[in-house]
């Protein structure tokens, strides 16, 4: 039987008046800026077309968000622990390198003690919305 995908989960642009609370609301005054400084990190390490830029901000209607790249359109990710190596939007490598994020985030508090499960919620509802992503078996592979 075929998987059925979830449907109906919008993804808002978060406008530039609206960033400077955006990722402070979704992770908290003291996680936030990590969490951003990781997202570039993350995409500097896995893509060898990003070479720094804009992103735009995206908050899901199921409560999580994620961050995509402006430019290039497309990019290459290269994921030696899986051997996954292919191109795929802004968008879709702004979600995969987002869920990654969101993982290190979760582990990185788990191994300290901390309370994550908020963290844990925005991962699955992140999750949730790539697999109804036109690009979601690339998202897939890359985070498997």
């Amino acid at each position: 039987m075929a998987r059925k995908k979830p449907v109906g989960i919008a993804a808002k642009l978060v406008p530039e008046s609206g960033r400077p609370r955006f990722l402070p609301k979704m992770l908290g005054k003291f996680l936030w800026p990590v969490a951003e400084n990781l997202v570039y990190s993350y995409a500097g390490k896995l893509s060898p077309e990003y070479a720094r830029g804009a992103w735009n901000f995206y908050e899901l209607s199921n409560g999580s968000f994620y961050l995509a790249p402006r430019a290039p359109e497309r990019m290459t990710l290269r994921i030696e622990g899986n051997q996954f190596d292919a191109s795929m939007s802004a968008d879709a490598a702004g979600i995969t390198i987002s869920l990654f994020v969101l993982n290190r985030l979760i582990w990185t508090i788990h191994d300290q003690g901390g309370d994550y499960d908020d963290l844990v919620d925005r991962y699955y509802a992140l999750r949730e919305y790539a697999c109804q992503h036109d690009e979601n078996r690339l998202i897939l592979r890359a985070i498997d």
